[in-house]
């Protein structure tokens, strides 16, 4: 999709960066330090500014390794995932609670990135699009997508790392992807939506705080809740990041999602497949608070 010359948005006036981080185990750590590295020339480039919220981290990146004018959120203990993102998007405390920006791109701490600046793509694509609620931006094939099915597991060649279920999980209906315009990168497609992604502040605001409504919630059930808003979304072809951990390496790499494969120490890790949200996370105990 191509926009008229003087009518591409101001990213950095637009959209918030958010780098969710717990590093419990040297492995976590590591992985961390390596996504940092490969987000920093995003903000070194656009003025954007970047939000971090460690989420009581037994090992600490060092604020240097941060891209000059982040600010840094420290919690005394880990709260959990859902828990740490429903504190930014609604808390009175949360360091955005008054900032006006439309879109929030949510970074986890395994996600290396290789193409950040097709962000810029993504918000001109929603901006058209108003009632789209969330874009996918993992990477991703339109054209190869069977590389990247969860489903075919007959294929020796798929990308594990990056492997998606090719089916809406709130319909069961099998995926379908239609080009936004001539040469887009953009698709729509009816699959659900997925943290991370690229989400409209308002909506997920109300999706978090539909799900603290819930005495225990699933994966599903947020899937369910985006649905409800827009049951289309948008979907990033190549995308801009792949994960470091994922099933294939669950023994080695400590993670949320698989941590009964986890070979190590899971102590103070908190679970993301199944959740719940009380009125704590709204107000964490927070160590230090800092712009770098």
């Amino acid at each position: 999709m191509k926009l008229p010359s003087g009518t591409q948005p101001e990213i950095k006036d637009k959209l918030i960066v958010l780098l969710v981080l717990c590093s419990m185990s040297q492995d976590r750590f590591k992985i961390a330090k390596e996504v940092i590295k490969s987000i920093s020339e995003f903000f070194e480039t656009t003025n954007c500014k970047l939000w971090i919220i460690d989420n009581g981290s037994k090992f600490k990146v060092a604020n240097e390794l941060y891209p000059k004018g982040s600010s840094i959120v420290n919690f005394t203990h880990n709260i959990g995932y859902w828990g740490a993102l429903h504190w930014f998007l609604n808390s009175e405390s949360s360091p955005i609670f008054r900032v006006g920006k439309e879109y929030l791109y949510i970074v986890e701490s395994d996600h290396i990135h290789f193409n950040m600046h097709k962000l810029k793509n993504v918000i001109s694509f929603m901006d058209i699009n108003p009632k789209i609620k969330s874009t996918r931006v993992q990477e991703f094939s339109v054209r190869r997508r069977i590389m990247y099915s969860k489903e075919a597991r007959y294929l020796p060649f798929r990308r594990k790392r990056s492997i998606i279920s090719l089916r809406d999980h709130v319909t069961n209906k099998k995926a379908w992807f239609q080009r936004t315009g001539n040469n887009s990168q953009l698709y729509f497609s009816n699959l659900h939506s997925r943290l991370p992604s690229v989400f409209r502040l308002e909506s997920l605001q109300f999706a978090f705080q539909e799900l603290a409504e819930f005495e225990n919630f699933s994966e599903e059930d947020f899937y369910k809740v985006m649905h409800n808003f827009s049951p289309t979304i948008g979907v990033l072809n190549g995308g801009i990041f792949f994960p470091a951990s994922s099933y294939s390496n669950s023994h080695l790499v400590q993670s949320g999602s698989w941590g009964r494969n986890y070979s190590g120490d899971m102590t103070n890790y908190i679970p993301t497949r199944i959740s719940s949200l009380s009125k704590n996370d709204l107000n964490p105990i927070i160590s230090d608070a800092q712009e770098k």
